[in-house]
């Protein structure tokens, strides 16, 4: 990935984070399934475009390491963007990385300067699975309630990478193994 690396500490935690360019800033934030490298071409482009690209690993994610400790994503963001003396920036969220930004948003509106979401939650809105989803959930369950990490990942890589309704291995490729690696680590 291009870019240099930081490393921002706050209680017991190290979060491990990438940056290029300089200009206005734009926050990668990564969906549950994966870490800060789901962003690298998109890093690389937006650098390149004139902003100051930045993407970071939340507590449990890829490099980033932590305690046991009570904590909140959106305390853990402010403090990345103080670390890097970033006052307002551009969120770009993926999945629960999307929830986040839109939470960071209503906590902190001057610190957003705007919101690009891709499959977002939403925190406290009501939602209920399709059948496909319940059958992947619960093959899910099955396997963290067996220990089996493999069948986990490659599960969730059907839900999200593939698509729950779409044939699994749908998507393949690197594209297949950089998500495994990703999901893996998580």
């Amino acid at each position: 990935m291009v870019g240099e690396a930081f490393a921002v500490d706050i209680g017991k935690a190290t979060l491990a984070g990438v940056e290029a360019g300089d200009g206005l800033a734009v926050v990668f934030l990564h969906a549950g399934v994966c870490d800060k490298r789901m962003w690298r071409s998109q890093i690389d482009a937006v650098a390149k475009a004139g902003w100051h690209a930045i993407a970071y690993d939340r507590r449990g994610f890829g490099e980033s390491v932590s305690q046991d400790e009570a904590f909140s994503h959106i305390d853990d963001l402010e403090t990345v963007l103080d670390g890097l003396d970033v006052h307002a920036a551009v969120l770009v969220g993926c999945s629960m990385g999307g929830g986040l930004a839109v939470d960071f948003a209503l906590r902190h509106p001057g610190r957003v300067i705007g919101l690009v979401l891709l499959g977002t939650s939403i925190s406290g809105a009501p939602w209920s699975a399709t059948e496909a989803e319940r059958m992947i959930e619960a093959a899910e369950e099955d396997a963290w309630e067996r220990g089996d990490r493999d069948m986990l990942n490659r599960v969730q890589a059907h839900e999200w990478l593939d698509g729950p309704r779409a044939q699994s291995g749908r998507i393949g490729g690197p594209v297949r193994e950089l998500f495994l690696d990703m999901n893996g680590v998580a």
